[in-house]
């Protein structure tokens, strides 16, 4: 038993390719696009912490890290979007209530839509509206 263990070991230290996970075995995921109403334009980094931090605050560290929250760097005109897992969609639409200034500008913060690939989500909810 310990030499296969090890022979595994060496096959990956060789630099040989492990086999991919299978696709019933990856976590799924939808892109949701939201909207920030705004007097001023908001920078991506600014956002992002803020919808994270609020996540975090309403959810809990364990549960997000199980929701794979992620805002992805396609910012523009105070619209983005987030990669979630499925489940989590609500709660992150219920976090977006708790946003209710971002470096001292009222915001409000709307959900567009949702969709289960990134280019959906961008032909549908960002370049239609």
């Amino acid at each position: 038993m310990w030499e296969r263990k090890n022979k595994c070991l060496n096959s990956f230290l060789a630099g040989e390719k492990i086999k991919p996970i299978l696709p019933t075995l990856k976590e799924k995921k939808h892109y949701m696009v939201f909207e920030i109403i705004s007097e001023k334009k908001l920078g991506f980094n600014e956002v992002a912490e803020e919808i994270i931090d609020k996540n975090q605050e309403l959810i809990g560290k364990l549960e997000m890290a199980k929701s794979g929250l992620t805002v992805l760097n396609e910012y523009k005109e105070n619209k983005g979007i987030l990669k979630i897992n499925p489940k989590y969609v609500d709660k992150a639409r219920a976090a977006f209530t708790l946003i209710q200034d971002i470096n001292n500008n009222k915001v409000i913060v709307k959900s567009i839509g949702v969709s289960g690939t990134l280019k959906k989500a961008k032909n549908k909810f960002l370049i239609s509206s």
